[in-house]
């Protein structure tokens, strides 16, 4: 074919078009700017000039390529521009994006999504076309740019802000392309970020570092420069809270005395502040106060004077009067005013009608609820005294539900289906229009279940003179019965007739129900698709006779056509394997496609834990091809991390710990980390390896190896352990938990001081051991918080499977129960409840259990206000186990501030089945106070306990310091 002069780029400007050149999304020409510039200038313009615009001159602009519109396409090429380091897959993938076909007319419809996939996909710089005309038809050039990948991300300068504070901020990422443009954008984005952040004139420089092979690294240098201060806050208009107060909670002028960065001035702070400030007038009794501020900055100093002005309103005065059967302090829970405010009286709205529907909800269907205010003036203070005045009526009681016309369904079932009349153990049968209404749909549901397609069911109530009786007649016209007596499905030939109708809820011979003709129209759709037909119709039709007793239902099946899928392109995967994802993904090339299976392997490979964040564009779905291309673009996390600390608690004494990992082992998806520990009472070390899915199932599996010496506080003993261990835990749901976990150990009990002697008839416990344990177990947990629970309930119980090899004192099980819940009646009270039980139930020839596997309780994490492990102990001070141990806590967690909340317990516990006759198998108990400081990842604790029934000889109460909860 001759490519002669005629291979010309066309210079029309069409929309998100740079001359020839196509450019992705944010790039815009300056051509192109005026044309923009001059719509949005006669849309301004007012409409009396409307009728001097020339004709024509709003119409849209027209398309660049028309002139080769219905012209045959003998060939598409693409051409690869300045990409040395390109593969054939870019050209594959540029290929696969393109919707017009050879052969087939030239259309703008065609051309437009052909060039919108190619910018979605965010793969090419620049994309300019470039037509040839021949006779019969015009060849197409797509001559793209590939655009380069972000390798890393290389920040310089940042604090005191962090280096992920400044990603957030960015728009661009690991692992995504780098567009016209971009570097710009980066620079403002960050110096918007570091404004907000108090700084006055941040320098910021985002450039290219690194370039190799298609992959760029981004370096961020900043230097955020000199910062405003606060220097004045002057308030006004404040006379129920005095100054003080107000600039005590205000953070923002606190931070002002900080040195250095910690002290800058920041408005959000301050917006924060003056919310604060506010929501603590409306909790005082001032529930229209409004609080403004003004915010003057000096360019020169920079110093932040800031005005702030309280309109307090009036003080509220609220009592309740006229109320019998609920309390003023049950219906004060009702009043939102001195929460959300009360401007124009919206909150007296709200509380006033929160109260009614209180008082319907209990059957009091006449109940009133009258304001009455009284406003007054007294040394300049403005007073509103509000009275609820309730006026409850009678109460209506359901005294009977009679059922009238039903036949088909017996009146026990009828009765169990509703609430009217049938309250629970602690309620009273109140009448509550709403809810009957609810029995009548849900009656009515029961009908048409049994084909009862017509069914028309009418509450009567007819109530006593005094309204204090209700008596509900239900008169239920059932009307005939519809069964189905034929199933056909037309159209279906990618799955056999005989599964399709077994996967139909409609069955032959069974009653008939307009909801099951619709839901199976959905399980036909999903059965079709998963075959490779994702653009299936499927239709129900349903034919009735004359006296509607018969239904024949036919679904009609447009299955479209066969769709496979096409090629799967990965961005961003820099260390992780690509056999990795496609394992996840589970859907090959060529394959048929399935939506289904496709989202199911989406949320897969999300949920790896070698991804920051993943996204997915399926190109071809939505101009319904035959086959559709699926590009990855992926976000890695950082693979490689250090953590280390130090500090104190009680059981263990001051320790430092440190742990150094890898989430992406190999590219494998992976974990793999080095940690150890040293505490005043031994030291430990780890090595671990997880992975997140095990012969194609989504069991978490690890394996660890770790070593152990431990001397505990209080025991004349101590263990060294070495361990490796299995585990395998499997989700079932989100809240129920199972695993199995097998471990060897080698273990050694050892006297802690050479002074002490061993135990007569413990000699083979002092010996090395070799232990085998496999631990079943399950859990379940409602928690709304793992780190601070509120609510709901974590209840577990695991068995150890011991079998000992040298000997058989470790041949045993060992159970393990745990309940914990949580209960908040208040935003600042949580109330939580532990109850741990733990038994060892020896099997084989078993006399003795060693000391190192008894129960022993007492301390920061049982019963405190004891030593560590001394709830039970012998007449010299020592320890105390037992192969049984029953302990229980209450806990009252009251929050103060954000930061601060105290506490108030109540331990208790015991220990039994000792090996030796020694101490009291008494029930132990303390109870205490403590005080938390809450952080991001839990409370810093310290809490002192005091024995309730203290024996002679005891200390009176023991401190505690702890890190996170005890339960």
């Amino acid at each position: 074919m001759n490519r002669s002069a005629t291979r010309t780029g066309h210079h029309g400007v069409p929309p998100l078009r740079k001359g020839g050149t196509w450019l992705p999304f944010g790039c815009v020409s300056p051509a192109y700017g005026f044309v923009v510039a001059s719509i949005l200038v006669h849309l301004l313009v007012p409409a009396a000039l409307a009728g001097q615009e020339p004709p024509g001159s709003g119409d849209p602009q027209p398309f660049a390529y028309a002139a080769y519109t219905g012209m045959v396409i003998r060939g598409i090429t693409v051409e690869i521009q300045e990409c040395p380091w390109c593969r054939e897959t870019v050209r594959n993938l540029a290929v696969d994006l393109v919707s017009l076909k050879e052969g087939e007319a030239f259309t703008e419809e065609r051309f437009r999504l052909t060039m919108e996939a190619l910018q979605l996909s965010r793969r090419f710089e620049q994309i300019t076309p470039i037509f040839e005309r021949f006779e019969g038809g015009i060849v197409l050039t797509l001559a793209v740019k590939p655009s380069r990948i972000v390798k890393d991300i290389r920040i310089s300068g940042e604090y005191p802000l962090f280096r992920s504070d400044v990603l957030k901020a960015m728009s661009v990422y690991v692992g995504d392309s780098l567009l016209p443009d971009t570097l710009a954008q980066q620079e403002e984005l960050i110096r918007s970020l570091y404004r907000k952040e108090g700084y006055a004139n941040p320098k910021v420089t985002v450039k290219e570092g690194d370039v190799l092979n298609g992959t760029v690294v981004i370096d961020v240098d900043i230097r955020p420069g000199d910062y405003y201060t606060l220097e004045s806050v002057k308030i006004s208009g404040n006379d129920a809270v005095t100054d003080a107060e107000i600039l005590s909670r205000m953070s923002s002028w606190r931070q002002s005395f900080f040195i250095f960065a910690s002290g800058r001035f920041l408005e959000a702070d301050l917006a924060q502040d003056i919310k604060d400030i506010r929501d603590l007038y409306w909790q005082r009794g001032y529930p229209e106060c409004e609080i403004t501020y003004t915010v003057d900055r000096d360019e020169k100093d920079l110093a932040v004077s800031t005005a702030v002005t309280i309109v307090e309103g009036p003080l509220y005065d609220l009592s309740i009067k006229g109320n019998d059967h609920f309390w003023a302090y049950t219906l004060k829970q009702d009043v939102v005013m001195f929460e959300e405010g009360n401007r124009r009286d919206r909150g007296l709205r709200r509380s006033t009608q929160n109260m009614v529907d209180r008082y319907r909800a209990e059957g009091f269907l006449d109940v009133e609820v009258e304001a009455l205010e009284e406003k007054e003036t007294v040394r300049d203070r403005k007073r509103r005294t509000l009275e609820l005045v309730v006026t409850e009526g009678p109460r209506t009681l359901v005294e009977a539900v009679v059922f009238t016309g039903a036949t088909a369904i017996s009146e026990e079932r009828l009765r169990d289906a509703m609430q009217t009349g049938n309250p629970s153990f602690f309620k009273d049968p109140v009448y509550d229009p709403d809810v009957l209404a609810e029995d009548i749909a849900a009656l009515k549901g029961l009908f048409l279940a049994r084909g009862y397609t017509a069914v028309e069911i009418t509450p009567e109530v007819a109530f006593t003179t005094d309204r204090t009786g209700a008596t509900v007649t239900v008169q239920v016209a059932e009307g005939v019965r519809t069964v189905v007596t034929s199933l056909a499905i037309e159209g279906l030939a990618s799955v056999g007739e005989r599964k399709a109708l077994a996967a139909l809820g409609l069955r032959q011979g069974r009653p008939y129900r307009e909801g099951l003709v619709r839901s199976d129209e959905t399980v036909l759709s999903d059965l079709v698709s998963g075959t490779g037909h994702p653009y299936v119709k499927v239709r129900g039709e349903t034919v009735f006779n004359a006296d509607r007793t018969e239904a024949a239902v036919v679904y009609h099946v447009d299955e479209g056509p066969f769709v496979t899928m096409g090629n799967i392109y990965y961005s961003g995967n820099f260390r992780t394997r690509t056999s990795v994802i496609r394992r996840e993904l589970e859907i090959d090339p060529g394959e048929p496609f399935s939506l289904k299976t496709m989202l199911e392997g989406q949320k897969r490979i999300r949920d790896m834990q070698a991804f920051e964040s993943v996204q997915f564009k399926t190109m071809g779905i939505r101009e319904q091809q035959d086959r559709v291309t699926l590009l990855i673009d992926m976000e890695e996390v950082k693979p490689y991390y250090y953590e280390a600390g130090f500090g104190y608690v009680t059981d263990r004494g001051l320790y430092g710990r440190a742990k150094a990992g890898d989430r992406n082992l190999f590219g494998l998806n992976k974990h793999a980390w080095l940690g150890g520990e040293v505490s005043q009472i031994g030291y430990r070390g780890d090595l671990s390896v997880t992975q997140q899915r095990i012969f194609d199932a989504p069991v978490l599996n690890t394996y660890t190896l770790s070593y152990e010496r431990k001397e505990e506080f209080n025991q004349i003993f101590g263990t060294s352990v070495w361990t490796s261990a299995l585990s395998f835990l499997w989700r079932y749901e989100p809240r129920i938990t199972t695993s199995l976990g097998f471990r060897y150990e080698l273990r050694d009990q050892f006297l802690q001081d050479s002074s002490y002697t061993i135990p007569e008839g413990d000699e083979d416990s002092y010996r090395p051991r070799s232990v085998l344990v496999t631990t079943p177990s399950v859990s379940y947990d409602s928690r709304d918080s793992f780190v601070r629970p509120k609510k709901g309930i974590y209840s577990s119980y695991s068995v150890d499977i011991s079998k000992g090899y040298q000997s058989s004192l470790d041949n045993f099980l060992k159970h393990y129960v745990n309940l914990r819940f949580y209960y908040s009646p208040t935003r600042r009270v949580t109330f939580a409840w532990l109850g741990r039980f733990g038994y060892i139930d020896p099997f084989g020839d078993v006399s003795r259990i060693p000391e190192d596997q008894l129960f022993y309780l007492g301390g920061t994490m049982s019963v405190r206000g004891f030593d560590e492990n001394t709830l039970r102990f012998d007449a010299g001070g020592d320890p105390v186990g037992g192969r049984m141990a029953i302990a229980g806590s209450m806990e009252a967690r009251v929050e103060l501030t954000r930061d601060w909340e105290t506490a108030l317990f109540y331990d208790t516990g015991t220990v039994r089945r000792t090996l030796v006759n020694a101490g009291s198998e008494d029930v132990r108990s303390s109870a205490g106070i403590g005080m938390r400081y809450l952080t991001p990842i839990g409370p810093i604790g310290v809490l002192y306990g005091r024995k309730i029934d203290r024996k002679d000889g005891e200390s009176a109460g023991r401190f505690h310091i702890s890190v996170g909860y005890t339960f």
